[in-house]
């Protein structure tokens, strides 16, 4: 039988004698803080290692990336901006909004809704007017609305969602025209500009957007890099009188933006310039009302962003046919899903959303 070691025994035991003696001696001296009321280093000064935990990520609901934006906590800002050839390109920091819808208006040339939240640029611009498919794009998104103006019966829609919103009159605060050297193209109507980091701080307690759409965990099992077919070069006609190609750029995972023959290109805020891209683009095929208002100036023509149809999602070089559904309420969010009929899962980043007409539009994608 083998002998028990007494090395451990020996530790043990007079770590057990010392807690005794140290109870005992307390009990005599009397001196316990605790026997006093107060608190065992309330004699001592209070310690403050200057330690500070780092803010930790959250995933962004409208890129489903990873961050600590403090933006997250707060409201989206949906804006209206132009896209005419002459003034209004090179929009200001378009490429840190998180979402892009791009729509038909009057004269064939598109608008765009730009949805920023995890991102809030201390300038935007320029800003136009309000159209009547625009509460249905923004309405899901519960965002602070800012546009320049509106006709009366497209306020009336505004209001009825329910959506805070500023025009120029009533977000003066937040507005200004620019006239810049660095932007000298940036002229009336196309030079109204937003403090959008202003305006936001001043709503920060409204309530952020849900996610809307799924998100992969990479671009690698993103729903169309998975089964999609490749896709170089996407083709989008909007109108007989307007066209965009977006162009795969392998190294740095994007596609790339050119307008009517030219590169897109956006200003940062100091007005250097960089190319438009994006990480998704999901190209919805709309039916378009061009009578419901033709009365009204301009003869707008309305997107009929409700029902269901075919979708495109182009991610990581590759093109998905899809479906596109939404309720007819404003609030109704926009779904994708496969022709399996499974959820669309989009790559992590920035999406753009090309509503293109089927009277007039078209999409094609080469390999």
């Amino acid at each position: 039988m083998s002998e028990t070691p007494q090395f451990p025994r020996r530790i043990i035991f007079r770590g057990a004698l010392s807690a005794v003696a140290l109870a005992s001696l307390a009990a005599c001296t009397g001196t316990s803080n605790a026997s006093q009321g107060g608190s065992p280093n309330a004699s001592g000064p209070a310690y403050d290692s200057g330690f500070s935990a780092s803010a930790q990520p959250k995933v962004a609901p409208l890129t489903g990336l990873a961050s600590t934006s403090a933006t997250l906590a707060g409201p989206a800002l949906a804006l209206k901006i132009p896209n005419d050839v002459y003034g209004a390109r090179p929009q200001i920091n378009i490429n840190r909004a998180d979402q892009v819808y791009e729509e038909l208006v009057e004269g064939g040339i598109t608008r765009y809704v730009a949805i920023f939240h995890s991102d809030i640029p201390d300038t935007v611009g320029p800003l136009r007017s309000f159209r009547p498919m625009d509460p249905a794009i923004m309405h899901p998104y519960n965002p602070v609305v800012v546009f320049s103006g509106g006709q009366a019966p497209f306020i009336r829609l505004l209001k009825a969602t329910g959506l805070t919103y500023f025009n120029e009159s009533s977000g003066a605060a937040y507005m200004s025209r620019l006239y810049n050297s660095s932007a000298p193209e940036k002229v009336a109507p196309d030079n109204l500009v937003l403090a959008a980091e202003k305006l936001w701080k001043a709503n920060e307690s409204q309530k952020p957007p849900t996610q809307l759409f799924n998100y992969s965990t990479d671009v690698s099992d993103a729903s169309a890099t998975t089964a999609g077919s490749s896709a170089k070069k996407l083709n989008v006609t909007m109108s007989l009188s307007s066209s965009r190609v977006w162009q795969w750029d392998a190294s740095d995972k994007v596609w790339v933006r050119s307008q009517d023959g030219e590169k897109d290109m956006q200003y940062n805020s100091k007005f250097a310039t960089s190319r438009v891209n994006t990480v998704n683009v999901v190209v919805v095929k709309v039916d378009i009302d061009r009578s419901k208002y033709a009365s009204l100036h301009g003869s707008p023509p309305y997107t009929k962003l409700f029902g269901s149809g075919t979708a495109y999602i182009a991610t990581g070089g590759k093109v998905l046919k899809a479906k596109w559904s939404k309720g007819t309420d404003t609030s109704s969010p926009l779904t994708l899903t496969g022709v399996d009929g499974l959820p669309i899962r989009l790559a992590p980043g920035r999406t753009w959303f090309e509503l293109v007409p089927k009277d007039v539009g078209s999409f094609k994608f080469s390999a």
